[in-house]
């Protein structure tokens, strides 16, 4: 983001040392007291599973200050600017990276995912939710506290869904927002899966070379689809 030239962004440190390098080179940074290891937090581990729910805290502490935040894991490299993109997507209340591993619109396009893609596992490690989402980041939140055992991603696509349209009945708008959670007042979120070539994962960019094949730059690439822990 600095290479970018852009200033909109909070690094989150999850103990006091990261805190003083952070703050050591200039960078806006808060600390996120979680009591945790500095060990590997391998996936499924209790460490792993602990710092999910720091994180759901997060988001719901970013949408209670009004602002729409872009929460994104440190594995996820940014590579160039997404606001322009989302920017392009006024509708959307929940905007997320996936797991899916088809390009569903094929490579000359570079909108949202189709229907199709909602059956695949979202991916929180890249998540955009407008403040106007409280609701359901706070029952995400709630859900995750009360099923402390469960991925929080799992949680995450499962609160989402709750009195939504989904890909089931197959009513996305053109801009390929799907209507998802029903607040309260019996409004339904409009959600979008992120292009998986541009916001790739790492069997997209990595395996597939999906932005390769398209001779275009990716937003981002979450280095996920490794087996190997820290190592």
């Amino acid at each position: 983001l600095i290479a970018l030239k852009n200033p909109h962004f909070l690094v989150g440190a999850l103990d006091e040392k990261a805190l003083r390098g952070l703050e050591g080179h200039g960078i806006p940074s808060f600390l996120i007291d979680s009591g945790l290891t500095t060990n590997d937090y391998g996936w499924g581990t209790y460490a792993f599973r602990q710092l999910g729910l720091h994180k759901v805290q997060l988001v719901l502490n970013l949408a209670k200050t009004g602002v729409d935040a872009l929460t994104v894991d440190a594995d996820a490299f940014i590579l160039r600017d997404p606001f322009p993109y989302i920017r392009k997507l006024p509708g959307a209340d929940v905007l997320m990276s996936s797991d899916h591993l088809v390009a569903t619109n094929g490579y000359n396009d570079d909108g949202l995912e189709s229907a199709s893609g909602f059956y695949s596992a979202f991916n929180i490690g890249y998540i955009f939710i407008r403040a106007r989402a409280i609701e359901f980041v706070q029952e995400w939140r709630d859900t995750c506290y009360k099923r402390s055992n469960d991925w929080d991603q799992v949680l995450f696509a499962n609160v989402l869904r709750r009195g939504g349209g989904g890909a089931r009945n197959g009513k996305a708008r053109a801009d390929r927002l799907m209507p998802m959670y029903k607040t309260s007042e019996g409004r339904n979120l409009m959600a979008g899966v992120l292009p998986v070539s541009l916001f790739a994962s790492g069997h997209t960019f990595f395996v597939s070379r999906m932005a390769h094949i398209m001779h275009r730059e990716p937003y981002m690439v979450h280095t996920t689809f490794q087996y190997g822990g820290a190592q």
